[in-house]
């Protein structure tokens, strides 16, 4: 019996572990809503404004910037516009609206190609917080193996965001 309550610790133990999180509020210098990323990935923000993070294995990325829309639809405009300078090539599927933690929230998928004709997988969400005058752009970038591999993770991030 000693033995199986020494096992149920050790899990509990081991889940707390790999389940722990860092929780980042942002603008810096006046948030206005929170983002949560697994403790074991690299988190980096410069000058507040922005956010960049990935995993260990670099299978994805994930941004985190204001946009200087005001408004949902110049807020599309702009990600797509961003996207489209970055990619050779790009297709933009539908524009979903949902909400996360408070917020509502445009989200589209689109696939692009860069100049050596690798394939990459792009999930986009633009939101605005309560009361906020300014649009952000979250997404994700990942090879498709990469994105399959991270697609719970990367849900469980954009389903982190809470507005203040």
């Amino acid at each position: 019996m000693k033995q199986l309550a020494k096992i149920a610790v050790s899990l509990i133990t081991l889940s707390s572990l790999t389940n722990a999180q860092q929780v980042f509020e942002y603008p810096a210098d006046e948030p206005t809503f929170s983002i949560t990323f697994p403790d074991d990935w690299s988190v980096e923000s410069e000058d507040g404004e922005s956010l960049s993070a990935a995993p260990e294995d670099e299978l994805v990325a994930v941004e985190l910037v204001a946009l200087e829309a005001v408004e949902a639809g110049a807020a599309i405009a702009e990600a797509k516009k961003s996207f489209g300078e970055l990619f050779e090539t790009l297709e933009v599927d539908e524009i979903q609206e949902g909400e996360v933690g408070n917020m509502d929230v445009k989200l589209f998928n689109a696939k692009g190609t860069d100049e050596e004709e690798d394939t990459y997988n792009i999930n986009c969400a633009l939101f605005a917080p309560k009361g906020g005058e300014t649009y952000f752009m979250l997404f994700f970038v990942g090879s498709p193996e990469g994105s399959e591999k991270h697609a719970e993770v990367l849900s469980g991030i954009l389903q982190s965001m809470k507005s203040e």
